[in-house]
């Protein structure tokens, strides 16, 4: 063929139906103007892509907050937030240079602080950071409640600018040695550098962290978060994002070949995690984890996540019926894992661990099993082989620097907090911002007809009455000191009398039946609390009420939260633990469900209530 850089085109462009326009353009001319919409819309597609996976930063952040109790709510979720803010200073500075820049087929080079990164790779810079802050965040929630904020930032920043960049540099720059020719690694959306990278990480964190106190005693060995309505809020956003994760993983939107591949991938996401839910709940539910006749959405939910992570290495060339399977045995494997890290007594509060470690290992042999072509076909185990020597590398790499670094970090006393500060929690002592402040119970505003009010009922002269609200929750009080055994002490509420000091304490408890409150309804239907002498004997005793009242006022009577003797004004507050009643987990009207509670179940045989009261115990554990 000759020679056409000067052959010219003549094109027609209508911009009404009355007027035409036409231009003139070279096959070089042409040639450059499809380069440039090529470009433009890969790199549209990758901020795109990469925009929704970092909106799964927001899903984490609300499935860490569900799970742990209210008074870490603020501690676990300052550490997602700043998972973002570490990856963005780390990755831009250390961490993009060893991943992407050229290098050996270790790490990269140099392009540190993305000089001379040209521009039109800063989406790929984007896409690639949002991975960087994905890995980073797995750790966390396997470390919560218990992990020294000092720490946190040390690791934070160790896995986002080193761990995790160097693992990707193997697997997907044209120089690791995991992508060089001859390799034969699979590994399309991350099982294996992002979430086994991420669950090793975890792991190493957990075992050498140890777990949180109580955790394994056998009187209490279940520790359960504050909220299921938090956590599957953040799980369905999480479910969406790896819509994004595996299908933005394509890269190009522009090339032959492109949509298709973006389609099965989410395709294969969406049928994967679909049986990795299903095939959870259902073997959860059987009892074979210990727990029968339960429905567990929280099973269901982490079962779907480990479908999800497991289809990642191969969910752009996976037929449809390879995904179901994969599924099903990442619901398998995450219930194994689960049950296993129970038995050997590691506590990680968001099963990352069985999530990403055993979905992503169990992702980078499944596309070398079901991939088109692979082992079920008929063909070779090259890919396999070379995925499990992949996995293995990874364990090593990113499992020897964390112990080196937990390690490290306990050895100085930097990795975990203090036990007082444990039982307390973080969101005060640390962070000096309670997710759920009983402040916010208590309108100043109203203090003066509050007190107006009571003066009227009781006939006396108590104005300093009305600086409390009356409807708050005895398990909401405000602490107004903390003892050294870590026991927070709360006032009494306004209608609190002081007993006869000489009364001596009787054999019904460790204090005398004044300090137990009792619940009383207002004619709203609002709960308040006084003591058993101060009860409207009349009201209460009326015949006419039902069996049922009757005995909802005779079991709160033997359930309700005995409080600690108030001290003098003058004097400091109770500083010894040792004698102090512990306080029911969970309170119901209803008599019948009111005693599930104490089993931890609620009436139709849950295991988890949605609203957990033993978030709020400042020293069950």
């Amino acid at each position: 063929m000759g020679d056409t850089t000067n052959t010219t085109l003549e094109i027609k462009f209508p911009l009404d139906t009355t007027e035409e326009t036409t231009t003139t353009l070279s096959i070089a001319e042409l040639t450059h103007v499809v380069e440039n919409i090529q470009s433009n819309s890969d790199t549209f597609f990758l901020i795109i892509m990469g925009t929704i996976i970092f909106f799964m930063q927001c899903g984490f952040a609300f499935l860490e907050a569900g799970a742990v109790r209210s008074k870490n709510t603020t501690n676990i979720l300052i550490k997602n937030i700043l998972d973002v803010f570490i990856a963005g200073i780390a990755y831009w500075l250390v961490g993009y240079a060893l991943a992407f820049g050229e290098g050996n087929s270790f790490c990269g080079e140099n392009m540190w602080a993305t000089v001379g990164l040209s521009e039109d790779k800063l989406a790929f810079w984007f896409f690639q950071f949002v991975f960087a802050a994905t890995a980073a965040t797995i750790v966390s929630g396997s470390m919560a409640e218990r992990c020294n904020f000092h720490a946190y930032l040390i690791y934070s920043v160790i896995l986002t600018a080193i761990v995790y960049p160097i693992v990707s540099h193997w697997a997907w720059s044209g120089d690791g040695w995991l992508a060089s020719e001859g390799s034969a690694y699979q590994d399309f959306a991350g099982s294996g550098v992002v979430h086994l990278t991420g669950g090793i990480a975890a792991l190493v964190g957990a075992v050498i962290l140890g777990p949180r106190h109580g955790r394994f005693d056998s009187d209490s060995p279940d520790i359960r978060g504050h909220s299921v309505p938090l956590a599957a809020l953040g799980g369905f956003i999480l479910l969406f994002g790896f819509l994004a994760f595996n299908g933005g993983s394509q890269a190009s939107i522009s090339q032959p070949g492109d949509a298709g591949a973006v389609a099965r991938a989410i395709v294969n996401t969406v049928i994967s995690g679909s049986f990795g839910g299903i095939t959870s709940l259902i073997i959860y539910r059987t009892g074979v984890c210990g727990v029968s006749n339960t429905w567990s959405f929280l099973m269901a939910l982490n079962g779907a996540l480990a479908g999800m992570v497991a289809i990642c290495a191969g969910c752009n060339v996976m037929p449809i019926w390879g995904s179901c399977v994969t599924g099903i045995v990442a619901g398998m494997l995450f219930i194994t894992i689960h049950t296993l890290l129970d038995k050997l007594k590691v506590d990680d509060p968001l099963d990352a661990v069985a999530v990403h470690m055993g979905g992503g290992l169990w992702g980078l042999v499944a596309v070398a099993l079901f991939q088109d072509g692979g082992i079920v076909f008929g063909g070779s185990g090259k890919v396999l082989a070379w995925n499990i020597a992949g996995a293995l590398a990874i364990m090593a790499w990113a499992g020897g620097l964390c112990i080196i670094m937990f390690g490290t970090l306990r050895l100085v006393g930097w990795l975990r907090v203090p036990i007082e500060m444990e039982i307390q929690g973080m969101d005060i002592l640390k962070h000096g911002e309670p997710a759920y402040p009983a402040g916010s119970w208590e309108e100043k505003q109203y203090y003066n007809k509050l007190a107006a009010n009571y003066q009227q009922q009781h006939n006396d002269n108590d104005t300093n009455s009305s600086d409390r609200n009356n409807y708050l929750p005895p398990n909401m009080s405000v602490p107004k000191g903390v003892g050294l055994g870590g026991v927070s002490w709360s006032p009494p509420p306004n209608n609190y009398q002081p007993p006869n000091p000489q009364q001596q304490h009787n054999s019904s408890g460790p204090y005398p039946p004044q300090y137990y409150y009792q619940p009383q309804y207002s004619s709203t239907g609002a709960m308040y609390w006084t003591l058993p002498d101060q009860r409207n004997n009349k009201q209460h005793n009326n015949k006419n009420k039902n069996d049922k009242d009757r005995h909802h006022h005779y079991y709160y009577r033997q359930h309700s939260p005995p409080r600690y003797p108030p001290q003098h004004p003058n004097e400091d507050p109770p500083t010894q633990a040792a004698t102090a009643p512990s306080i029911p987990r969970t309170y119901s009207r209803d008599s019948e469900e009111g005693q599930q509670g104490h089993q931890g179940k609620d009436s139709k045989g849950q295991r988890s209530p949605a609203y957990s009261n033993e978030a709020f115990e400042r020293d069950s554990q």
